[in-house]
């Protein structure tokens, strides 16, 4: 049956858009525009996907993401958000970086969603300033 299962997928290439960390280890939400490949029972928005279905589902979620260090000593983590709120657990993080350091980090989860309810990708840093994640790969499916 065409269409009858939950799925989306959004992604960013070369995004030059900063995300501004102000508070040490708050989560933010990542800046910079994404491209929509795939909205099924889902719309899509800028690092965002809206449940449009009817049933209740549990959503396989997989994010990937790509950056470089702005500074020495920062520790970053990245977390789901539903509704605006971000996810306790779990979240993923990498060691302390140098600067100028590429580094990628996946997170995999899953998140119970109702009509209406939205998702989007937060990052945090043990370290206030900015960052630019220039790759974003975001999944969704049931």
């Amino acid at each position: 049956i065409p269409n009858s299962r939950a799925a989306g997928s959004i992604y960013s290439n070369n995004n030059a858009t900063a995300t501004t960390l102000s508070v040490l280890n708050t989560f933010y939400k990542i800046a910079g525009a994404t491209t929509a490949v795939n909205e099924q029972r889902f719309t899509a928005g800028t690092n965002r996907f809206t449940y449009t279905g009817v049933d209740p589902i549990v959503a396989k979620v997989s994010v990937v993401i790509g950056a470089k260090a702005p500074s020495n000593n920062a520790e970053y983590s990245i977390g789901i958000a539903k509704n605006g709120t971000i996810i306790p657990a779990p979240i993923a993080s990498m060691a302390s970086t140098v600067n100028n350091q590429s580094f990628q980090i996946t997170l995999i989860t899953e998140v119970n969603l109702v009509t209406g309810n939205f998702i989007e990708v937060f990052v945090a840093s043990s370290t206030s300033g900015a960052i630019t994640v220039e790759e974003l790969q975001f999944r969704v499916t049931d």
